[in-house]
Order: C-alpha cells, then sequence, then structure tokens
C-alpha cells in the first residue's frame, strides 16, 4: 500500500502540554490521527507524531513521509544510523536526547519504505495545515487519541464543491486593500485566486465545481420575505470584481455554475447528495455551519481559511449533535446571518439538550407540552414559525440541475489567458511563474 502521510507536533512552552497529529492519505481513504501528552517538548512531538502514523500504516507499506521539522528529517536520515553503532550515544558518550522515542522509530523504519520529506511550514500546503491545526486543537480538547476516517473508492480523487460566494466575500474582507496602477481593485481577485490554487495544488482534483450564489431573490424569499433582508448591498469594490473573478475561474479550467433563483448551498447539497449515493469521496470547500447537515462518512466539509476538515466525528464534537440534526437545531436557536429567526431564549445548549433528548424535531413538538419555564412557554407558542425556520435552513438536496456530476471534469488551464489577466492585475509573482512554465 502506498501513503503519502504528513506529520505535526506543537508543544506549549511553557506548560509543556503536547498536541501531535498525523494525516495519511492512500488511494482509498484519508485517515486523521492527533492525541495530547501531558510532559513534552516541540521536538518529542514532531517524533511521536511520526511514530503514531508509521504504527497505524500496514507493514511493508510504500511511505512519503512529509514534515516541517528538519530535526525530524535529519535524525531518521542521517542520525539514527550513526546512534545505533554508538550504542544510542553522542560523539561524547553522552545518551542522546529522546533516546526513547528515537528506538522506537528506529524499529518502526525497519518495517516500511519510506522516503522523508521536509516541507517548509505554511508554504500553502493544506495538508500540512491541517496537521498543524490537528496538533493544536489535540492540545485543546486533550483528547488521549482519535481517529477520523475519510473513505473513497480506489483510484479516486475527491470531488470539490466550492462555496465561491463564501470564498469571495472571505476574500474581499480578509485581505489588504490593493489595486493595480490602473486603480483597479483587485484583492478579492487575489484573494480568490490564492485559495483555488492552494486547493488545486494540494488536492489535484480531477472533478472539481465553484458554485455562486444568485444576484436578486431565491426560493427562500418566496416563503420569507425577511430572508437576509438585513444583509448590507454589496460593496462596488467588490461587485466590479466579481466578473474578473469569473474570467479567472475560467482561465483555470475550473467549471463554474450560478443558477437564478438558487441559492449555492442548495446546488452544492444536491451534487454532494448524489456523489455520497455513489460513494464518492467528497470536500465540500465552505466556512457556513449551515453545510455540516450535508456531512456522511464521504462528504467532509473543509474550511480552507482555518485548515480544518469536519467529518461526522467532527460534527458531534462541535455542536454534540449529528449531521442530520443540523437543521433542527439551527431552526431552534435561528441564524442572525440569515435573518433566520429562532425561539426566544433557546441557545445553543438547550437545543442540543432537547435533541439529544428527543431525537427531531417532530418529535420535540409532539412534547412541547411537558417542557416547562418560560421557554417552553417560548416554544408552544411559536411552532408556526419554528416550522418555517426549519424550512429556511434546510438544505435543498434533491434540485433538477444543468450539471451532472461527470460534467464536473476539470479542464486544461488557459496560460495564455492568465498571463493577461494577471498582467492587467499586476500579479507579478504569480505573472513570473507563468512566463517561466510557458517558456520550458
Amino acid at each position: 500500500m502506498q501513503y503519502d502521510i504528513y506529520t505535526d507536533g506543537s508543544c506549549q512552552p511553557h506548560s509543556g502540554l503536547g498536541g501531535w497529529s498525523a494525516l495519511l492519505l492512500n488511494q482509498d481513504s484519508e485517515i486523521e490521527l492527533s492525541g495530547f501528552v501531558a510532559n513534552s517538548t516541540n521536538n518529542r512531538m514532531e517524533i511521536t507524531a511520526a511514530i503514531k502514523a508509521l504504527e497505524y500504516a500496514p507493514p511493508a507499506s510504500a511511505i512519503r513521509l512529509y514534515t516541517d521539522s528538519m530535526y525530524l528529517v535529519q535524525g531518521a536520515q542521517t542520525w539514527l544510523k550513526k546512534w545505533r553503532t554508538q550504542n544510542w550515544c553522542n560523539t561524547f558518550g553522552e545518551p542522546i536526547a529522546n533516546q526513547d522515542l528515537w528506538q522506537q522509530l528506529d524499529q518502526l523504519l525497519t518495517q516500511q519504505n519510506t522516503e522523508w520529506h521536509w516541507v517548509k511550514g505554511h508554504d500553502g500546503n493544506l495538508y500540512n495545515e491541517r496537521c498543524d491545526r490537528m496538533a493544536a486543537a489535540a492540545i485543546t480538547t486533550q483528547h488521549e487519541h482519535k481517529t477520523h476516517q475519510i473513505t473513497r473508492k480506489q483510484d479516486q480523487s475527491p470531488l470539490l464543491l466550492v462555496d465561491g460566494s463564501s470564498f469571495i466575500y472571505r476574500a474581499f474582507h480578509g485581505m489588504p486593500a490593493r489595486h493595480n496602477h490602473a486603480g483597479e481593485p483587485t484583492a478579492a481577485i487575489y484573494g480568490t485566486v490564492s485559495l483555488l490554487r492552494k486547493l488545486l495544488k494540494t488536492y489535484k482534483p480531477k472533478q472539481i465545481l465553484i458554485v455562486l450564489d444568485p444576484a436578486g431573490k431565491t426560493l427562500r424569499h418566496k416563503i420569507y420575505p425577511n430572508y437576509k433582508s438585513s444583509r448590507p448591498p454589496m460593496p462596488e469594490a467588490l461587485k466590479v470584481q466579481i466578473p474578473l473573478i469569473r474570467q479567472c475561474i475560467d482561465a483555470l479550467g475550473i467549471p463554474c455554475l450560478t443558477v437564478p433563483g438558487i441559492e449555492a448551498d442548495d446546488i452544492i447539497g444536491t451534487l454532494a447528495t448524489q456523489a455520497d449515493k455513489e460513494q464518492r469521496a467528497t470536500l465540500i470547500a465552505s466556512s457556513d455551519k449551515d453545510m455540516a447537515q450535508l456531512i456522511t462518512p464521504y462528504v467532509s466539509l473543509l474550511d480552507t481559511m482555518k485548515g480544518t476538515l469536519m467529518t461526522p466525528d467532527g460534527v458531534r464534537e462541535r455542536f454534540g449533535l449529528g449531521p442530520e440534526q443540523i437543521p433542527d437545531y439551527l431552526a431552534l436557536i435561528g441564524d442572525k446571518v440569515d435573518d433566520v429567526p429562532g425561539i426566544d431564549k433557546v441557545g445553543p445548549k438547550t437545543a442540543q439538550r432537547w435533541l439529544n433528548e428527543h431525537k427531531d424535531l417532530a418529535t420535540l413538538i409532539q412534547h412541547a407540552g411537558n417542557i416547562k419555564g418560560k421557554v417552553g412557554e417560548n416554544l408552544r407558542n411559536n411552532l408556526d414559525q419554528l416550522t418555517l425556520s426549519h424550512q429556511l435552513v434546510t438544505i435543498h438536496c434533491d434540485l433538477e440541475l444543468p450539471y451532472s456530476l461527470n460534467d464536473l471534469k476539470r479542464k486544461k488551464a488557459d496560460i495564455h489567458k492568465l498571463i493577461e489577466l494577471f498582467e492587467r492585475f499586476e500579479f507579478h509573482t504569480w505573472l513570473e511563474r507563468l512566463q517561466t512554465h510557458q517558456s520550458t
């Protein structure tokens, strides 16, 4: 079995609290491993991460191991052989630091065919960033050992469904203002293309779709006119960049879809559901918490800004509920961002407790008379509103679309068009790389 493995270790310098993480990739699955150690150092965590990964991989696997720890790479490639001949002592005859871990690693390396690769930290590789986040999260949650697995069919790269509107808004608000010499704003263009390049570099998808929200009213406005009513209009500086972003997406060879009256969530939900039925590994790239309801063993939620990947276990960890309960949960607490009303005095903890007790909203409504206090009264007085809110937060997964899964193949990038666009926007570093690529 061939594995690409990414590892990372992290340690709080004053407390000694350590976290380790590993991400194992093969043709069938992505496996996340992470854990917490009470008294440690950063170097010990880096070695521990490699040990845990190699222990998980079946014996005699072919492994490419990527780490941002030069200490680990040099130790594994150069020092281990020397230490072994010196009875695990340095040149002064003193026992080496972390001897116990180096000996464990040495034993494991005899069972695996391992290539070591050093990667620069925070170089934009999403796998590396995921490991960094996982190691830090292990310290925060202090879980001893945790495993998440995403299964996919053989020889299948993940299908990527990108919430383009979320990408564009986060790029616009998250990037410092920038303009070319003609005075055109380019921050949203730069941020969006940068995020897309990261996705393409990391996941190398054969199938990908960027979905954008349409202008104007959608299906939800028909049943609730106040839906998203408090949102300000799109800033003019962003509005003028949208068509230029579309040109960049087209030049990158990525399919892009906007359907009048249909929100991006519903398009993504429909395609993700189709992919899940075919047991195809699917990543939804979005920061929208509503998307958690779409997560299955085959469909995961990727937040590229935070570098996190949410699986079914991750939904339960964050919300205390299963993915199928997320619409019920959101209906109870409401969604201020989209102007979806909730039940007064019902917050996340109350909604979580009710749904863990009653399993779903329909059963909760049946037993609404048994809920005491003011919050129970609020629930009973707003059952019609609750049903409406549930309709608003539930993602449609059965739409008829102009695209099928087979239409989502990425085309060859139009290098000439990209050069033209990057020259106009004055993205000099990317332009230089493209021109070098073209000349070779």
